[in-house]
């Protein structure tokens, strides 16, 4: 696509994007309706940089979200040589359920996206999902877009449409700096990175503009990692003013680094060969130690979250495969996989909780649990694979359900529960659904239990050791 089709192309969706948000119409979004099920009395904290709103249950959230952003600002300001010259605004909701309702944007927000900046007043808006290290996270990636956005476009509307039609600076740097700046060079990328070298997945830096999804936000933060060990974190300031004021961001890059962008690429390609070759000779390939037993095809599907049933003869898994994410059994030995669930089609299956996949087998019956987002609240679901079925359903008023697992004997079921800014792990008794027991009631990260046999469940959590102080985010 040539330079002038390119800008006709972003001016055309930026005029839909504004348009969308100030006319007053019926937003629907691939045949979804926006539904509020929840009445929010909201409330404001400020602080010397922020206005934190929040709503009942939300008092420790909006407390954290306090501490958090401030020791933000101080950061990715001093890293960008720029102050926000008026107060940004944080909507904090207690669940992703609760932010799937919000009305700063028109649109159906997906079950995916962790949080976001809107760009016309800078707005930050973020759901807590359990984990005090993912909600500082997303603060901190946000506040980064919010600096980004004052940058470029300044807060007159007009301007910022007028900017975005002439100042071109590819997502993977956008995004990529904002999670350097929330996770400078976490585990995670690290790992990520590696793969793409060893398995030669690496997509060079001038054609990384053509991708999208999670490769641009990992590589996008490697190279802004690189950026910043070669040239310093005021690199990425310069960047991003000379990418205002030459109006291109590969004129930036030459500017700022000497370096065209392709250049660029041989030179942070000798960095990662460098860094990870010496891998290579403890890699083992997978058909070494097991058998792929799905197969992707050109659509490059998804299948997440296996499950062999007791008797090994069932796979029950997760897969987009048919277009929304849907719940697959498959037959070990007949090798047939079938769809038992269609997920994202009706109210009783929303949402499939897609970040936190668990299927939880019964024990003495062809059977397993799953938890979706149905109506108003979540939902644990018991799917009989004999009668083709759900045979029970139960639902808990908490903000959240997530990781079921059920007892050997099949009376209880267990599970991680978020409410008012706390996950907690929680059991109910299978035959009288209304019993359930709050196992822990704290700040802490509980997750992902797991019964080992009818009266113990071990799980995973932040928690500190006796005497020790609370780091959250240290499983």
């Amino acid at each position: 696509m040539d330079s002038f089709s390119a800008n006709c192309f972003k001016f055309l969706v930026i005029v839909f994007i504004f348009l969308s948000v100030f006319v007053n119409v019926n937003a629907q979004y691939f045949g979804k309706n926006k539904i509020k099920t929840k009445n929010m009395s909201w409330k404001m904290v400020v602080t010397d940089h922020f206005q934190i709103y929040y709503y009942q249950g939300g008092e420790y959230l909006a407390q954290f979200a306090s501490n958090i952003a401030e020791d933000s600002y101080k950061e990715i300001s001093d890293d960008l040589s720029w102050k926000i010259k008026r107060k940004t605004p944080i909507l904090i909701y207690n669940s992703h359920s609760d932010f799937e309702q919000t009305n700063v944007l028109p649109y159906i927000i997906e079950e995916q996206t962790g949080g976001f900046t809107e760009i016309f007043k800078s707005r930050i808006v973020i759901p807590f999902d359990g984990s005090y290290e993912n909600f500082r996270h997303v603060i901190n990636h946000e506040l980064t877009h919010a600096f980004q956005f004052d940058i470029l476009y300044g807060k007159n509307i007009a301007g910022t449409i007028i900017a975005q039609t002439t100042i071109d600076i590819p997502l993977w740097y956008i995004e990529g700096m904002a999670e350097y700046e929330s996770r400078w060079l976490d585990p995670e990328t690290d790992i990520f990175i590696r793969d793409l070298i060893i398995n030669g997945k690496y997509i060079k830096i001038q054609n990384l503009w053509m991708y999208g999804g999670y490769l641009i936000y990992k590589e996008g933060q490697m190279i802004v990692y690189y950026l910043t060990e070669i040239y310093g974190k005021k690199i990425l300031g310069d960047i991003l003013f000379r990418s205002k004021t030459e109006r291109g961001f590969e004129k930036a890059i030459k500017s700022s680094c000497g370096l065209s962008l392709a250049d660029l690429d041989i030179e942070f390609q000798k960095y990662l060969r460098k860094r990870y070759w010496k891998h290579y000779d403890k890699k083992s390939e997978y058909t070494d130690f097991s058998i792929k037993i799905t197969k992707g095809d050109s659509t490059y599907y998804k299948d997440v979250g296996p499950e062999i049933s007791p008797d090994g003869n069932y796979i029950a898994f997760y897969s987009d495969r048919t277009g929304r994410y849907s719940i697959f059994l498959k037959n070990v030995f007949t090798n047939d996989t079938k769809l038992v669930i269609g997920g994202e089609r009706t109210k009783e299956y929303e949402q499939m909780h897609i970040l936190r996949p668990h299927i939880s087998w019964l024990n003495r019956e062809n059977a397993f649990a799953f938890i979706t987002k149905s109506g108003e609240s979540d939902c644990i679901h018991i799917y009989n694979i004999e009668k083709h079925k759900v045979i029970k359903r139960i639902k808990i008023n908490l903000d959240a359900m997530y990781s079921p697992s059920v007892s050997k004997n099949d009376e209880l079921i267990a599970f991680a529960g978020i409410n008012n800014g706390m996950e907690d792990i929680y059991i109910c008794d299978l035959k009288s659904d209304r019993k359930y027991k709050r196992l822990t009631y704290d700040k802490y990260d509980d997750r992902n239990p797991l019964f080992i046999n009818d009266s113990i469940i071990v799980f995973i959590s932040d928690r500190p050791d006796k005497d020790c102080n609370w780091k959250y985010g240290k499983y």
